[in-house]
């Protein structure tokens, strides 16, 4: 929103303006809106120097109270939503929570939260739209629709989330943990899709208790199943990133096998 302009007549001058792009309403339904703001903020002029930003609040309204734990669970929700679409670890530095009585223009109390990471944030401050899984313009069309499968989902897959977020925020973790760990979120991920798409199709209460009984009984597929069934699954989201799957897969369980057996498996 900053528009910067000086004239050349040797008196260096110059002017900073600043348009507030509107709001971005990112969800709706019946309990919760989801808007996205922007602030402009500055040093003080009596600095010899003078520098400017602009932040991005996201703004949460509850058409009912909520506890400290739920709150923070849609805090975590939102910002693993966030580092997902930019590919780099969003940090929260403040939260502010207030209440708000219908008809008053002011909240009639608020208090502040700070997190303050164990980690030290080193990832890119600014980030480029082109390397973003995914920007605004791609979402913008069906934003409420985005939002709702994420909220009905993240609980669904809460563990392979905690283990796949808590991996990515850790910055000191060494990078072989780290794959290892992403290995173990893609096959429980595959474990509940497949799950969930078998019992999918089955309405008889009984029916689906007994196959589920079964299915726990079953032999654990492979890696190698379970990768190829992904990529199968997300033909059209990966396209392009994968030039020869089969190649891909192949070095996959043989990265993955060397570090937990010390050895490639021929």
């Amino acid at each position: 929103g900053f528009d910067l302009n000086s004239k050349d007549d040797n008196t260096f001058n110059f002017s900073l303006n600043f348009k507030q792009p509107k709001e971005i309403t990112l969800y709706k339904s019946e309990s919760i809106e989801i808007v996205a703001f922007f602030e402009a903020s500055y040093t003080a002029l009596i600095r010899s120097d003078f520098s400017s930003k602009q932040s991005v609040n996201i703004n949460v309204h509850f058409n009912e109270s909520k506890s400290n734990e739920e709150l923070r669970k849609y805090t975590r929700s939102l910002r693993n939503f966030f580092t997902l679409a930019v590919g780099h670890p969003v940090n929260i530095i403040k939260t502010e929570y207030t209440k708000v009585k219908k008809e008053e223009r002011f909240p009639n109390y608020n208090f502040q939260y700070f997190n303050k990471s164990k980690y030290k944030n080193t990832s890119k401050k600014v980030y480029s739209s082109d390397r973003m899984l995914f920007d605004y313009n791609m979402i913008k069309e069906n934003s409420n629709e985005l939002f709702a499968i994420w909220f009905a989902k993240y609980d669904d897959f809460k563990f392979l989330m905690n283990n796949y977020f808590g991996t990515l925020y850790n910055e000191y973790k060494y990078i072989e943990d780290k794959f290892l760990n992403y290995i173990f979120s893609i096959e429980v991920y595959h474990r509940s899709k497949t799950r969930e798409r078998v019992l999918g199709q089955i309405n008889n209460s009984s029916d689906k208790q007994w196959l589920e009984a079964t299915l726990n009984k079953q032999k654990e597929r492979s890696l190698n199943t379970r990768l190829k069934d992904i990529i199968d699954y997300h033909q059209i989201s990966i396209e392009g990133l994968i030039e020869d799957a089969d190649c891909f897969v192949k070095q996959v369980i043989e990265t993955r096998h060397f570090h937990v057996h010390s050895y490639i498996k021929n």
